[in-house]
């Protein structure tokens, strides 16, 4: 599978999914990227993850509920605080916790604009992450054996997966 079969079969998937089902289906990438924020705000003493922490516990709760918009603008405004910039810190640590944190921000968005696309946003996030990762324990991968490499398909499978 290329990313472009993968791209129109997970979108295919997120469209037929119902509101709550498409909140689990973010709340399960943030929640596997969470650990990385968590690793570089213990690394570097910088950030907040509980920041990210509240705002998932917020969407979780706000599946079947109304949205109150001035909490979600609230818990976004407080983590664009705690996103880490590539130029201040500048290493992978950096790239998986910006991801981890734009993944939820990219939840919150969802709750106020209902456009699925941020879902999709989401998916390239984690799959960036995965590449991040293999590019960190060999820097000389190419494009190609990133995209075939079984790490990747791996997240491609379990993100549709859970996406059904």
């Amino acid at each position: 599978m290329d990313s472009i079969a993968f791209s129109t079969q997970l979108a295919s998937q997120i469209a037929s999914l119902s509101r709550s089902q498409r909140l689990a289906f973010g709340l399960d990438l943030c929640n596997r990227l969470l650990p990385d924020y968590i690793t570089f705000f213990q690394e570097y003493n910088w950030g907040d993850a509980e920041v990210l922490i509240r705002s998932l516990e917020y969407v979780k709760s706000a599946t079947d509920t109304e949205i109150d918009e001035d909490k979600v603008n609230q818990l976004m405004d407080e983590l664009d605080l705690v996103i880490p910039d590539t130029e201040e810190f500048g290493d992978f640590s950096t790239s998986y916790a910006i991801n981890a944190s734009c993944a939820v921000w990219e939840l919150l968005e969802y709750l106020l604009d209902d456009d699925q696309t941020h879902f999709m946003h989401m998916s390239t996030l984690a799959t960036d992450t995965i590449d991040f990762k293999l590019q960190e324990i060999v820097d000389t991968l190419t494009a190609e054996e990133l995209a075939t490499h079984p790490m990747r398909i791996k997240e491609w499978q379990y993100q549709l997966e859970i996406s059904r």
